[in-house]
Order: structure tokens, then C-alpha cells, then sequence
């Protein structure tokens, strides 16, 4: 039996560019950062990881420190623990962007 191909990713760069130089860490807009506040530059962070299969179009931000954090973690706990909804946010995000790139 050939093995099964393994499924393309969706690849935008230029998504996360954008995203990452126009948003501060999702955290930082939760009442969580007065205990936890952020540290570094903001990065993209991936709600599947890209091991896992995880595209571009499904990324927030996080400042580098709450992205070190998110990975060693189930993404449900790290929403519990810092109330936020990351899969909200990246649908917020990808509109947004969709809605620059018609204009």
C-alpha cells in the first residue's frame, strides 16, 4: 500500500509579515498581562503547529515570551489560563487581512 501524501500547508509570508508588524502580543489586550507581562519582539504563532500541518492563515500573535509559554501547552489551557480566545483572533486577523488585500 503507498503511503498516504502528507497534506500541503498553506504558505503565506508575506500574512504574517503583515500581521506581526501591525499587532501587539494577544495578551497583552487580556487582564492576564498584569501578572504575566510580555517580553520580546512579537511573533507569529501558529495555532497547529507547521509539524502538525498547521498553515499560516491560522496564526496570532504573541510577544516571545508568551509564545515559549503557548508551546508547552495544550492551546485550550493556554487560553483558560490567560483568558483569551486565540481562535477568534485568528480569525479576526485573517479577515482583516483579506479585507486590505480586496481594497
Amino acid at each position: 500500500m503507498p503511503p498516504v501524501p502528507k497534506k500541503k500547508r498553506d504558505v503565506d509570508r508575506k500574512f504574517l509579515d503583515v500581521i506581526v508588524a501591525n499587532e501587539r502580543c494577544l495578551v497583552a489586550s487580556s487582564s492576564y498581562v498584569l501578572k504575566d507581562p510580555c517580553w520580546g519582539k512579537p511573533t507569529p504563532a501558529h495555532l497547529r503547529t507547521r509539524g502538525a500541518g498547521g498553515g499560516d492563515h491560522q496564526a496570532i500573535v504573541l510577544c516571545e515570551g508568551h509564545h515559549q509559554k503557548q508551546g508547552t501547552m495544550p492551546l485550550w489551557e493556554f487560553a483558560a489560563i490567560y483568558l483569551v480566545n486565540p481562535w477568534e483572533e485568528a480569525l479576526r486577523l485573517l479577515e482583516k487581512y483579506c479585507d486590505v488585500r480586496v481594497k
